[in-house]
């Protein structure tokens, strides 16, 4: 029987609800508004929707598909037994659940082919300019507040997960190079340090693979347009730096780190203690247990930690697994390589964060898991007819 409505308006409907939820900040106020909360529970009421129809269908499902799924019932599972509704821990799983349930129907949509680059470029192409003016309102608001123009911008971090969709216009170099610089200007300008970190690999990944996909039929030309683009990329990258004396200052002291170091040794310590049973260390003390055994009543700002006291060695296991397979898949030799590099610059950016900051636990987790919904559920090997139709692989 022919379904009311076909996957791709599905698809769009999707991307329309997306749109609105992260324009707020942008072209209407943050805070949990009526529109906001609105194009929230749409999209996650269809990402749940196509979370139980991948999972009831058979024969659809890959090792990454399958240790997804653990790592996000182990969250889901984890908060119902802690039997705590307060807003804190509502709002926290309401964070993992749009970071991680899109994958679902993404993975659907690209097995049936109703989800092609270009629908991923388009959604990029209107996500930015939403971001950039969430970045300006911010600016905007606290130098009215305090007159300083010195400031954190927490909105650089979704800067960073929005490179990964740079790499879809690697076929026009330049275009890429501009993407990139907007981005990488703007993750400086947020003065996050591990925003920043994370955002300079990326910026050196897609300098290798800048020269890793040249056009080997224009070998000369590809080489002058390759190493001059990177020439103009490195010298606004160092120049942007530098000039950013607030970030300078930032990554050279302490700043808070005195204090997240008395957060990890106290979670590590109350994990791995003699006061903890054996089921402490399978599976933790309960969903967000860290605002009781940080000591400063804050959360881990490190996944392994924040999963260990949660979940134990059972929140620990699955999300290492999801960097193995994801890792071992970069060097399967029957994958192209654009391919495999949108998979290593979206492994990477995941990975680096998971250490100082939060990875998993972020509402633009959204970026990535519709990237990975993409890669893993596309069948084909490569990507080539619309990434990269006119290189020859070296």
């Amino acid at each position: 029987m022919t379904s009311v409505f076909k996957i791709s308006t599905t698809r769009d409907i999707f991307f329309i609800l997306m749109i609105v939820y992260f324009a707020q900040g942008a072209l209407y106020p943050a805070g949990g508004s009526l529109l906001s909360q609105g194009s929230l529970a749409g999209f996650l009421t269809i990402s749940a929707i196509y979370f139980f129809k991948t999972l009831l269908l058979k024969n659809n499902k890959n090792d990454f598909y399958i240790i997804w799924t653990l790592f996000l019932l182990v969250n889901l599972v984890g908060f119902l037994f802690t039997t705590d509704f307060s807003p804190r821990h509502v709002t926290r799983l309401k964070t993992i659940l749009t970071g991680m349930l899109p994958f679902y129907p993404f993975y659907h949509f690209a097995q049936k082919g109703e989800l092609k680059i270009k629908d991923l470029k388009r959604v990029f192409l209107a996500i930015l300019p939403l971001t950039l003016l969430s970045f300006y309102n911010h600016r905007i608001e606290v130098l009215t507040e305090t007159g300083r123009d010195e400031m954190v911008n927490n909105v650089a971090y979704t800067f960073v997960y929005l490179m990964p969709f740079v790499f879809l216009f690697l076929k026009r170099k330049w275009i890429g190079i501009g993407l990139i610089l907007l981005i990488y200007y703007h993750v400086i300008l947020g003065s996050k340090r591990g925003a920043f970190v994370t955002g300079s690999v990326g910026l050196l990944i897609f300098a290798y693979y800048s020269l890793r996909t040249m056009d080997l039929r224009y070998k000369l030309r590809s080489y002058i347009l390759t190493f001059a683009g990177l020439f103009i990329m490195g010298y606004f990258a160092v120049d942007l730096f530098t000039g950013n004396e607030y970030l300078v200052n930032r990554l050279t002291s302490s700043g808070g780190g005195e204090a997240r170091n008395i957060i990890y040794q106290n979670l590590w310590g109350a994990w791995y203690s003699n006061e903890s049973s054996m089921k402490n260390l399978l599976f933790g003390f309960g969903f967000v247990s860290s605002l009781q055994l940080s000591g400063t009543g804050h959360f881990a700002h490190n996944d392994w930690l924040e999963l260990l006291t949660s979940f134990g060695l059972a929140g620990v296991l699955p999300y290492l697994l999801i960097f193995f397979i994801g890792f071992k898949y970069m060097f399967r030799s029957d994958w192209g390589i654009d391919k495999r590099l949108l998979l290593c610059i979206i492994m990477v950016l995941w990975l680096i964060p998971t250490f100082f900051s939060m990875g998993y636990i972020s509402i633009s987790g959204i970026f990535r898991s519709i990237l990975l919904g993409y890669i893993f559920g596309i069948s084909i090997p490569s990507l080539n007819e619309e990434l990269f139709p006119d290189r020859t692989e070296q």
